[in-house]
């Protein structure tokens, strides 16, 4: 966390909240942190530049190489902070994993999902491993329970 300037990092949701609204950007690449995924790129543009990380692996495991199966398979993380998260934001995070041929999708929120939002990563469907285990293909994660280490992301 040092690398991010943070002395000290967010360890309670109440000063990820306060994270998220004074640094955006600091506050993505601390969130990527917390399932091990490369820091975001910044790109020109508005607010939510930078913050969605669609077709990058994870860091340390470079996605996931599965049996019998040629090339690594990648994971797309998509963190969202501040203001209202809601179902359109999930649908356009799935139609990136499809358009990108994403295996895997981790949406990062501060906000609980709704029941329509967790209903929609259901119906995306799962990816099925080589060794026949099937891991969902979106997973919308809390920053809270990520904290709490109570949730972490699947894949091989």
């Amino acid at each position: 966390m040092e690398a991010l300037g943070l002395t000290p990092p967010p360890k309670t949701l109440a000063e990820a909240h306060l994270f998220a609204e004074r640094e955006p950007h600091q506050f993505c690449g601390w969130a990527l942190a917390l399932v091990k995924a490369p820091p975001a790129k910044r790109e020109k543009g508005g607010r939510e530049a930078g913050k969605e990380k669609a077709v990058k692996a994870f860091n340390g495991l470079k996605g996931f190489r599965d049996l019998g199966e040629k090339g690594d398979r990648k994971i797309g993380v998509s963190v969202k902070g501040c203001g209202n998260v809601d179902l359109a934001m999930v649908k356009e995070f799935i139609a990136t994993i499809k358009r990108t041929k994403v295996e895997i999708g981790i949406f990062l929120t501060l906000t609980e999902p709704t029941k329509a939002m967790s209903t929609e990563a259901v119906a995306a469907g799962f990816y099925e491993s080589a060794s026949g285990k099937k891991y969902p293909r979106l997973q919308i994660l809390t920053i809270e329970s990520l904290l709490a280490g109570t949730a972490c992301p699947e894949h091989p």
